[in-house]
């Protein structure tokens, strides 16, 4: 065993110490690490509500869009020679339309396809 008192003094203070220590160190690391899980978990939820918000207003910008173009008296003529400046004017204000959604009353496409501009092809500007 250790003989000197000077060792023994030592190794008496680097336990009694080592044992708070590593005792607030362990507290600390569990407590922080709940924290930033929390933190973690509010910041995604707040994320998620946030884009909820953004989906649900632009499904209501093109259901409106769909009901602004489906009232319009170009539309309802099924006539291709006055649907097509309609169209035009339609797409060059509403840019998340590449093509026309538009169809005849047999479902037949009576311009084009519906497609997202590809810079909107996910609906959002920018994402």
């Amino acid at each position: 065993m250790v003989k000197s008192l000077r060792t023994r003094f030592i190794l008496l203070f680097l336990v009694l110490f080592s044992i708070p220590f590593g005792l607030v160190a362990f507290i600390s690391i569990s407590m922080s690490k709940g924290m930033m899980t929390q933190s973690t978990i509010a910041h995604l939820r707040n994320l998620v509500d946030v884009k909820e918000v953004a989906i649900e207003q632009w499904l209501r910008e093109r259901v409106g869009d769909g009901k602004t173009i489906s009232e319009s008296q170009e539309i309802k003529s099924l006539d291709p020679k006055r649907i097509e400046p309609y169209v035009t004017l339609v797409k060059s204000f509403y840019q998340a339309y590449e093509t026309s959604p538009f169809s005849t009353s047999r479902g037949r496409e009576s311009l084009e396809a519906v497609r997202l501009h590809p810079r909107t092809r996910n609906g959002f500007e920018g994402d």
